[in-house]
């Protein structure tokens, strides 16, 4: 008796374990066409109050999280959040550009083409430099760099050094657009392109040696034998450069300023644009 008692619960465990199975891999329909096999491993998270897994989210390695100077961009003393502030500003140890005053500077706070503020930590100084809270020498700010701590020189440039050095410890923060001035290259050629000679420069970005280039033509003594890298050419003017030191070799004719030019050009004729016609010079008859 005991024996047909077991052998009832086992039948009767076996139909419910069915049941239960068939209910679950057609997600309750019953019906055969509705079974799938993905049904029947999948757990009920309703039931458990488990909370469904979301995907791993990426965090950006930006240069502010990635860099233990810089752990967070958070006011000090107001404990107010600054970070979104950083999003406008371009960062890395390039340091921004400045030039050296003719002379000496009783205030340093105000030199050209910097000006050295105080500031809870590099997101303030994002703040004061996005916001414009601060000019320099009444030029808008464009860049700034930071040590990390309360002080941060702003600059209205978002220029490199010709010689590519490093800002040592410091971060700077450039604005991913710049506002007006916003470069040591477009100051030099607001002030030149509207002259009537052209100017040519040993290196790229109107540094290095500067020569004043009149509608002439110009052999390579006259840069001193050293290449052409960057020219300003001033509207209505021309430059035609050559690889060689007697306008020999490969040439480029130049309407517009040039940051960087590729090659390396040693002499050149400076002219003017008449009409569709280029009007080279001509000396004068004896």
């Amino acid at each position: 008796m005991i024996e047909l008692l077991f052998l009832f619960l086992i039948v009767i465990s076996i139909v419910l374990c069915t049941f239960a199975l068939s209910y679950k891999c057609t997600d309750g329909s019953m019906s055969m066409s509705d079974f799938k096999l993905n049904n029947c491993y999948m757990l009920s998270r309703e039931s458990e109050n488990i909370p469904e897994t979301k995907e791993k989210e990426d965090i950006p390695n930006t240069p502010l999280m990635g860099d233990n100077t810089f752990n967070f961009v958070k006011g000090e003393e107001d404990d107010d959040d600054y970070s979104k502030y950083i999003d406008y500003f371009d960062l890395n140890r390039k340091a921004v550009r400045y030039d050296p005053d003719p002379a000496p500077i009783p205030d340093p706070k105000n030199h050209p083409d910097y000006k050295d503020v105080y500031a809870d930590g590099p997101g303030h100084c994002a703040k004061i430099c996005y916001d414009k809270e601060e000019d320099i020498l009444n030029k808008t700010c464009n860049a700034f760099q930071s040590d990390g701590g309360r002080k941060c020189r702003l600059f209205w440039s978002v220029s490199e050094f010709a010689d590519g050095r490093s800002s040592g410890d410091e971060i700077a923060f450039r604005l991913k657009t710049p506002r007006d001035e916003e470069s040591h290259e477009r100051r030099e050629e607001l002030n030149l392109e509207n002259t009537s000679t052209v100017y040519a420069y040993s290196e790229c970005n109107y540094n290095g040696v500067k020569t004043p280039c009149p509608m002439n033509d110009y052999k390579s003594q006259h840069f001193g034998g050293n290449v052409i890298k960057s020219v300003i050419v001033p509207g209505g003017m021309f430059a035609e450069l050559f690889t060689g030191m007697d306008f020999s070799g490969v040439s480029v004719v130049l309407y517009e300023s040039n940051r960087c030019i590729v090659g390396d050009f040693r002499s050149a004729r400076i002219g003017e644009i008449d009409g569709d016609v280029l009007r080279y010079y001509s000396p004068p008859e004896e």
